[in-house]
């Protein structure tokens, strides 16, 4: 009945579009008054136009080009070639439009330039210092020096009015293109090259050294088409009216490059002279360097500092001592007396500083602030009584310099402060963003955040200009906002509950919750077992329905799994006494050993269903049997087992299902190390064999123990579902009877072969002998590679949007990412995600981690109303598919519905990690 519901609908659309197909095809003729709207635009690959390996256009112009059709309504026709084709097409009319232009008087005679620059070119010219012994501090290393520049450029012609302008002589090789510059540098045909600034060269270790000259560039229009050139004026002034910083936004995200920033011979020898940096700070400053009790060290982004300025400047080290104080003013008095060196932080505050006698330095970092206040509608842009502690000289230069019109109220305490608000005394007291959310509130008081965040500054001395130099360059070469993520991170970290504390004040509670929990999934799988076990007796018919029954449990089964071992997980982590860590101890086991069973009866349905399919990628074959041996050497440790690994396998890059390799050999090892007692010996023997199929290899994996063995009556019903041995079972030795069906239909699936040899009392020999196509090495290398040097540390600071309505897989969610230096905000439901991202800016959230099966709206339609966004920003916002839809179909409809990752509850950290840096990247 279904399926003829399928086709009727399918044969009601194929007529509908028929009809609708003979209905337009006579008005054809109408596109002709559309035909102007389509611009041609010429795409050429560089610094402004790049196109992924997914086929996905991006890049400075392209992006403005976007921005100008959405006032437009222009269409683009984009025509590809070099740099110097395009140019000549648009001087002939044959292309309309074309970005990053620079303005020349010659140019202006054959073709139209935009009123307004799109942007401004930096030309730089860019070396690989380990390569190379140019010194931008010593310019005459650059004499006799190969640089490669585009000929006919402006990059070219500032460069040789620079080279003439400092007396500097090069060797001039023409290059024709990035790729080319990339390439000749790699081969040392090349020292160094002149281009425009891009953040590109960074994974080759190419570097800007010198700033040669900048110049703005714009859109050029064909002479042909001057009606594209008003259009576009007026499109470039609105988009500047509605973000006068637009063009700005564009330079960070596409072109902004770290220039190496090098010390000259003075600030050199400063530092040499003068040995480490002594930095003070405040004891007592949350987020930023708040002294721990136990180590009495500090906390917070002081460290993170630190670690990054030591040796960013590459050819020196920075060394830096720390010293704390309790106030401010002691501060501000050490460094008078040169007890210290620099202040770790100020409030940008340019008067307060000269009334000081100091100096301040670039912007270190950002905080957010909020004011607490009994005011019903707080305006900021009013005059209003701020009440501040005397002592609190950060407060009193934050609101001075941002809001100078706000009356200052000095009280001896903070709680006075509050004591002042409370009352009515004052309007309002201003507290970093995030202590408002800890600050107690009652009825009268709400907090309020500030639209003026507080700049943190490094202070010195009026006089030492050399130190102020020094600090601005380690600055300069911070990552982008990087100090001011962590801040958010470490500034939520005092005062929390831990888990430990938790469970030992509930600790009965507990106890009772996780038995109901663990009693309740019992009962679920035995009722399974039992609806598997009578299905299997019965027709095909009875066979699917057993197979659709279980894929529906699998949702409601996981969820109080993912509970479970998340909060048994959470437990491990914060408990210290040798009792608990038992209890725990016991509890994973038993958590393990019912999600195991969970996975083997919705596997075993699956491959009854014809639902399981090969998923191959390039692996490396000794990684699958390194891994599976490094998870059993510390079990068979344990039990006084004699694990051994031989290896002959000479080609190891090969293309299979990693998973299922693994899911074959992990269930024989694991059942190896289960039926062997203590001083036993398991052997796992991989040996490459020789093979009759061109550009394949044949591997043979026996697993050998000298374990229980098996009775010759029971072997032939080994691969049997829910077959189990008599004196497995009489031996209490936990099970399902479905590893080994599973993991023959596997390795069915792959036209291998699997023996077994056994006798009882003596041990068990399988022998597996599987074939595979050989993979390219240097494919499997480059990706490895990649994946291995990636930087974990961008993932730090990030900003997470959790869509889950379950309370419980919430909780043990945030704890996670939390864990991970992650800032998560959590949504209940599609709705509130999709109303979510439309009320915040575009960039408030880094990624989404997104539940399916939820109330009101799924996440599906929720990632797919996301998608169709107008803010293309936030439309493009990678989304991760976090949910108990574990199968690979699940996976793959994610990707369908336009999911960036999939992560199957229960959810393990590492494996959370890995899927949110790889969406990041």
């Amino acid at each position: 009945m279904k399926k003829f519901k399928i086709n009727v609908q399918r044969s009601i659309c194929i007529l509908l579009c028929l009809v609708l197909y003979s209905t337009v095809l006579p008005f054809s003729v109408s596109a002709e008054g559309t035909k102007n709207r389509t611009v041609r635009v010429g795409w050429y690959e560089g610094t402004y136009n790049t196109t992924g390996s997914d086929g996905k256009k991006r890049g400075y112009s392209y992006e403005y080009q976007q921005a100008v059709a959405a006032h437009t309504g222009w269409k683009y026709e984009y025509v590809e070639g070099s740099w110097a084709e395009l140019m000549s097409m648009l001087k002939s009319g044959e292309i309309d439009l074309m970005g990053g232009i620079s303005y020349a008087e010659e140019r202006s005679a054959s073709m139209f330039f935009s009123e307004l620059p799109m942007g401004e070119d930096k030309y730089y010219l860019y070396i690989n210092p380990s390569d190379t012994d140019i010194s931008a501090s010593d310019l005459t290393t650059l004499n006799g020096k190969r640089i490669g520049v585009l000929p006919d450029t402006l990059s070219a012609r500032r460069f040789y009015e620079w080279e003439k302008s400092h007396g500097v002589d090069t060797q001039k090789v023409d290059i024709t293109s990035t790729n080319d510059a990339r390439q000749k540098i790699q081969n040392q045909e090349i020292d160094g090259f002149v281009l425009n600034e891009s953040p590109q060269w960074e994974s080759d270790n190419i570097s800007p050294a010198l700033l040669i000259g900048s110049s703005y560039n714009y859109f050029a229009v064909s002479k042909k088409r001057p009606d594209l050139k008003e259009e576009l004026d007026q499109a470039m002034q609105k988009i500047e009216k509605e973000n006068p910083f637009y063009a700005e936004d564009l330079y960070k995200r596409y072109l902004l490059a770290n220039p190496i920033e090098i010390l000259t011979d003075e600030e050199r020898n400063w530092l040499e002279q003068h040995g480490a940096v002594r930095i003070g700070y405040l004891k007592n400053d949350v987020g930023v360097s708040l002294v721990d009790a136990e180590s009495e060290e500090p906390v917070g982004i002081i460290n993170d500092y630190i670690s990054l300025a030591s040796d960013c400047l590459q050819e020196k080290n920075i060394e830096f001592q720390l010293k704390g104080f309790d106030s401010q003013e002691e501060e501000l008095q050490a460094l008078k007396d040169n007890r210290i060196d620099m202040i770790f932080h100020m409030n940008q505050n340019p008067y307060e500083a000269e009334q000081n006698d100091i100096i301040l330095s670039n912007i270190v970092f950002e905080v957010n602030i909020a004011v607490i206040t009994g005011v019903k509608k707080f305006d900021e842009n009013k005059e209003n009584t701020v009440a501040v502690s005397k002592n609190n000289l950060l407060g009193k230069w934050y609101i001075s310099f941002n809001y100078p019109f706000w009356k200052i109220k000095e009280y001896d305490s903070s709680d006075e402060v509050e004591k002042a608000v409370h009352s009515g005394e004052a309007d309002c007291f201003v507290v970093k963003a995030g202590q408002s959310l800890k600050t107690l509130e009652d009825s009268k008081t709400h907090s309020v955040f500030l639209t003026k965040s507080g700049d943190s500054c490094f202070a010195v001395t009026r006089e030492n200009t050399t130190l102020m130099n020094i600090l601005n360059k380690t600055i300069q070469t911070l990552p982008v906002s990087r100090l001011s993520s962590l801040f958010s991170v470490y500034e939520n970290t005092p005062g929390k509950v831990t888990l430990a504390e938790y469970i030992k004040d509930n600790l009965r509670v507990v106890s009772i919750s996780f038995v109901s929990v663990t009693l309740v999934i019992i009962l679920i799988i035995v009722y399974l077992m039992l609806k598997a076990r009578k299905a299997q007796i019965q027709a095909e018919k009875a066979n699917a329905a057993k197979s659709d029954f279980l894929f529906n449990m699998s949702h409601d089964i996981r969820t109080p799994m993912n509970a479970l071992l998340g909060y048994s997980e959470l437990m491990k982590r914060e408990l210290t006494d040798p009792k608990l860590l038992d209890y725990q101890e016991k509890m994973e086991q038993s958590g393990n050993l019912l999600l195991s069973i969970i996975n083997n009866v919705l596997d075993m349905a699956r491959i009854e269903s014809g639902k399981v399919e090969l998923d191959e990628d390039y692996v490396k074959i000794r990684d699958i049997y390194q891994g599976i041996y490094k998870i059993f050497q510390a079990e068979a440790e344990k039990k006084g087992i004699h694990l051994k690994m031989e290896y002959d396998v000479k080609h190891e890059h090969v293309i299979c299902d990693e998973t299922k390799n693994k899911e074959i050999f992990l269930n024989l090892i694991s059942n190896a190390v289960k039926y062997t007692a203590s001083g036993g010996r398991v052997t796992i023997r991989i040996t490459e064999l020789d093979c009759d199929r061109k550009d394949y290899v044949r591997i043979r994996t026996q697993v050998i123990d000298t374990g229980i063995g098996m009775s010759e009556e029971f072997l032939p019903s080994l691969f049997e579902a829910f077959a189990r041995e008599r004196n497995t079972t009489d031996g209490k030795i936990a099970g399902t009877g479905l590893g080994m069906p599973i993991i023959k239909k596997y390795i069915d699936m792959m036209y291998g072969t699997i023996e077994v040899e056994s006798k009882q009392g003596e041990g068990s020999k399988f022998t597996v002998t599987l074939e595979y196509r050989i993979a390219d090495k240097s494919y499997y290398e480059r990706a490895t590679e990649k994946f291995s040097d990636m930087d974990e540390t961008r993932i730090s600071g990030k900003h997470i949007l959790l869509a889950e309505d379950n309370d419980l897989n919430a909780e043990i969610a945030q704890f996670i990412l939390e864990d991970m230096g992650l800032m998560v905000d959590r949504v209940e439901d599609g709705v509130q995600c999709v109303a979510r991202m439309e009320q915040k800016t575009a960039g408030t959230y880094d990624l989404i981690l997104m539940d399916i099966q939820m109330p009101n709206m799924d996440g599906y339609k929720a990632t797919q109303a996301i998608r169709r966004l107008a803010d293309k920003k936030k439309a493009g916002i990678p989304i991760i598919a976090m949910t108990a839809n574990a199968f690979e179909e699940d996976r793959k409809k994610a990707f369908e519905k336009g999911l960036n990752g999939h992560i199957a509850k229960p959810v393990d950290a590492e494996k959370v990690k890995k899927t949110i840096l790889s969406a990041l990247r």
